[in-house]
């Protein structure tokens, strides 16, 4: 029997599903022949991990650390390997994956910006009639920014899933609220109480950039009997659910670079993940603790001054870069605007204009100051 499946390394974890379910219908993984074709062989049904790793100079075999572990070389392309376990709860690391992904991320984010910074030139020039241009330049560079966006949503799903933050914890890096740890209502039950006046949702964009507001404002809801129960997948949707009056600290932590060592001191520590991103470039994890009256608000960070490096952090990771787009949309903007208004256009297409760069310059000058804002007032705490 055989398989089809051309892509199978650009997304690897879901190839990994793929043959795991496989195996567990009696569809064992025999090899793999050239451009992608999987070969299967029936035998009876068997649960199985499987792994799609990168192993450099290993030569057809997994190493002996691997080996001793359990792990079984499947079948091999170069230097792609997929490997077995029958220990279901065996677990090899994604970080090589991950890493070579950011950087195929980053790579990209800087041409598509170059690709929209020539689109802006080129509508620009097109709006003065300064120099000569043509309709296939235009659609030529709209079909390959488009393809470039196409393909960062691509890497960026693939991102997610690799961001797996500890299999011991199985805290999957698509999952946004932790079925494992949290009692999920179904869609259909959620519909019922939202009739019946027992779950209500509050649209928050761009919270997560003040995140001493967000954890005020869920504070308040709680005090006035409404618990917070979850964040939708894009975590912009606040959902809280109807219940007696109690106190809850909400803590958003932006860290980047965490490990299941930060997962498990702030599980230890009593502390509730309630959200984590599904990328590590954004880098969000949101944390709750009840505590009951009388009894003082915990602190996720032990002292102020963690607190203020951690919105520190966040300035420099989201704020600058903020800024500078601001500064590029309102110079591409007034450019293009000023040098219409010169040659007397008017019409849909100017106003269309300045909508769209009016949107934009409006949405990241918001963010950048619930940003600043945040610094500014951990700032202020750490220093009194």
């Amino acid at each position: 029997m055989k398989r089809f499946m051309p892509f199978w390394w650009f997304d690897a974890v879901r190839t990994e599903d793929k043959l795991n379910a496989l195996a567990k219908k009696g569809t064992i993984l025999r090899g793999m022949g050239n451009l992608g074709v999987f070969e299967f062989e029936s035998g009876a049904p068997a649960e199985y991990v499987h792994r799609c790793v990168f192993l450099p100079g290993c030569r057809g075999k997994v190493p002996a650390g691997l080996q001793e572990k359990g792990w079984e070389t499947v079948c091999a392309r170069t230097n792609c390997y997929i490997v077995r376990n029958r220990d279901t709860h065996a677990g090899i690391s994604y970080e090589r994956e991950k890493k070579a992904n950011n950087i195929s991320i980053a790579v990209l984010f800087f041409l598509m910006c170059g690709v929209f910074g020539y689109l802006s030139g080129y509508l620009g020039a097109a709006a003065d009639h300064s120099s000569e241009t043509t309709f296939s330049e235009l659609a030529g560079a709209i079909v390959v920014f488009t393809l470039m966006c196409l393909l960062m949503i691509v890497l960026v799903t693939v991102h997610s899933h690799l961001s797996k933050k500890g299999d011991a914890l199985k805290l999957g890096g698509a999952i946004k609220t932790i079925p494992e740890e949290n009692f999920i209502y179904t869609k259909e039950q959620e519909k019922q109480m939202k009739r019946e006046g027992t779950l209500k949702t509050s649209f928050r964009p761009g919270w997560f950039y003040s995140p001493d507001k967000a954890g005020e404002y869920v504070e308040n809801m709680a005090q006035k009997g409404w618990k917070f129960y979850r964040l939708d997948e894009a975590g912009v949707v606040f959902y809280f659910v109807k219940s007696e009056p109690c106190h809850i600290a909400f803590v958003t932590d932006y860290q980047n670079h965490a490990d299941d060592g930060y997962f498990t001191m702030a599980k230890d520590d009593g502390w509730k993940l309630e959200f984590t991103s599904v990328s590590r470039v954004m880098g969000f994890s949101m944390w709750t603790k009840t505590y009951a009256d009388g009894e003082e608000e915990p602190e996720f960070y032990s002292d102020t001054e963690t607190a203020y490096q951690q919105s520190k952090k966040l300035l420099i990771a989201f704020g600058i870069p903020f800024a500078l787009i601001m500064v590029c949309i309102a110079l591409f903007g007034s450019i293009i605007i000023s040098n219409m208004l010169a040659e007397e256009e008017t019409g849909v297409f100017l106003a269309a204009m300045t909508g769209i760069y009016s949107v934009l310059f409006v949405e990241f000058a918001v963010f950048f100051v619930k940003i600043a804002g945040y610094f500014l007032r951990m700032r202020k705490r750490r220093n009194l």
